[in-house]
């Protein structure tokens, strides 16, 4: 057996380049009995792994795989028998934590390790560096290099992999947001296809699944009281009829606030609408600022009080009526009304809160315009609108922006492609008043041509022994339990009123 392990000539190279093992007869009958040994083992648990390593080269080569460690330490654990041929002090046998055979006996199960070459032993290894000789100083640096740029392989296998990671990640990201954009648009177009569709089926729903016991009645203010008496929880639902007489153009009609154009475009189901401002926020805005300034030239009207004043009584006496205002308008002429009184409720209207664009006593189921909110959704707060900017190009290009996270704000007016939400236009407290309790409904000035407005008046008129008394000189119902008031709601509303609490206030 060569013994000479560190040669002169061989010191820059890898220490364990050197070793060379020639079997004696001693050592080759020692392990024919440790193979007999291991045979008997086999036999008694069913298995035998048998490792033979001499060199630690190859020895440094297989360990590194993580995979030869995960089984190896399997194998020690389930109790299988593992013998390992070294020297002593090889370097491999502190390469791993599994390797040491005081350290970790008990946990993984046990080697058997067998010393064939006393002499071979690397001693310098044990020493301290003041200690070392030049030669094995060398070595020991030499060992200490490779494991620097072993290290560094690694560090840059790692960095390549993150690279690759990272790249991954962000077409991902890219993708996830190019679904996000085609949901957005699938959901706005689908939105304004179904509100389409709604209006343009109310009266097919309506004559097919309905087979009335009543038909329209044309009458005056007075009488139509008449048909309000025996109800204790009544719904008025108001539309830009009510505030036309307030100097506030209607939405529709040949003289119709729909009748501006902005950017070239007219069709006020395409200026106001998700897609839209997604393209060109400005436009929208543009929109309501010119509406924000109209509705400062004009105040609430007598219909307005007439209705505050029946929500006044139904207040004072509860048992005798109960009432809930819905308002298709985003004038704002509702809660003045009732700011005017002094009898709103005391209620957090601080600016930035999530309540600050509702009133308790009404219902804007479209909105309001002189309130806004975050456009991405970053959190639920309102705030006020801005000031309509007098210098014509900055009204054109001025949109606020979030103060949060800085991006658009959306003025709190319902666009036509958006759907009706609890949080933003209280649509399922009306749904529950609407299916529970309501036995009597007011309708003023509204066409009808939005889901929520027709719906309320169809599912009313489907109860069949609830009367609809609507208040249009162009009156919309035209089937069931309709009492149609041809006049004025200026005029009409404050006698229908008047009449009402005078019945109301004769009851028990």
């Amino acid at each position: 057996m060569n013994n000479t392990c560190w040669a002169a000539n061989d010191k820059t190279q890898h220490l364990t380049k050197t070793f060379r093992v020639n079997y004696t007869p001693t050592m080759k009958a020692f392990m024919f009995l440790i193979l007999v040994y291991y045979a008997i083992e086999f036999l008694r648990c069913g298995l035998f792994v048998l490792f033979v390593l001499l060199r630690w080269d190859f020895c440094h080569q297989i360990y590194t795989f993580t995979a030869f460690n995960e089984i190896l330490v399997l194998l020690l654990t389930v109790g299988v028998p593992v013998v390992r041929f070294t020297y002593p002090g090889q370097l491999c046998s502190g390469d791993h934590p599994i390797f040491s055979f005081d350290a970790n006996q008990k946990e993984y199960g046990y080697w058997l390790k067998l010393y064939l070459m006393e002499s071979s032993k690397p001693e310098y290894y044990e020493k301290p560096l003041s200690q070392m000789s030049d030669d094995e100083k060398n070595l020991y640096y030499v060992r200490l290099m490779e494991q620097v740029r072993e290290t560094q392989r690694k560090a840059k296998e790692t960095m390549e992999k993150n690279a690759i990671a990272k790249v991954g990640i962000e077409g991902a990201l890219k993708a996830s947001r190019e679904v996000e954009e085609r949901y957005e648009k699938f959901k706005s177009d689908f939105g304004v296809a179904i509100n389409k569709l709604a209006v343009s089926l109310k009266d097919t729903v309506t004559s097919q699944n309905v087979e009335y016991t009543h038909k329209p009645v044309e009458v005056t203010a007075i009488k139509a009281a008449e048909y309000l008496k025996n109800c204790k929880n009544i719904m008025i639902l108001t539309g830009a009829g009510l505030s036309a007489a307030s100097g506030i153009p209607t939405f529709r009609g040949s003289n119709g606030f729909w009748t501006k154009s902005y950017e070239g475009i007219e069709d006020p189901t395409e200026i106001l609408t998700l897609k839209c401002f997604d393209q060109n926020p400005s436009i929208a805005w543009q929109w309501h600022y010119d509406f924000i300034d109209l509705m400062k030239t004009c105040k609430p009207n007598n219909g307005h009080q007439a209705i505050y004043e029946l929500q006044k009584f139904s207040k004072n006496y509860p048992k005798k009526l109960n009432t809930l205002l819905v308002t298709q308008n985003i004038d704002n002429f509702h809660t003045v009304t009732i700011q005017n009184n002094n009898q709103a409720k005391k209620i957090d209207k601080t600016e930035g809160t999530s309540n600050f664009a509702f009133t308790e006593d009404v219902l804007e189921v479209h909105g309001n315009v002189l309130y806004m909110r975050c456009y991405k959704n970053c959190c639920n707060d309102f705030y006020l609108s801005p000031e309509p900017p007098i210098d014509p190009e900055e009204r054109r290009s001025h949109v606020p922006l979030c103060q949060k996270c800085e991006s658009v704000m959306k003025p709190h007016c319902m666009f036509f492609d958006e759907s009706y939400t609890e949080e933003l236009y209280r649509s399922k407290t009306v749904s529950e008043y609407l299916n529970d309790r309501l036995d009597g409904l007011i309708v003023i000035g509204t066409a009808l041509q939005t889901s929520l407005a027709n719906q309320i008046v169809q599912k009313t008129l489907a109860k069949l022994e609830v009367p609809v008394v609507e208040i249009n000189p162009e009156p919309c119902v035209k089937n069931g339990f309709g009492v149609i008031v041809k006049e004025s709601s200026l005029t009409s509303l404050p006698t229908i009123v008047k009449q009402l609490i005078s019945l109301k206030s004769k009851q028990k």
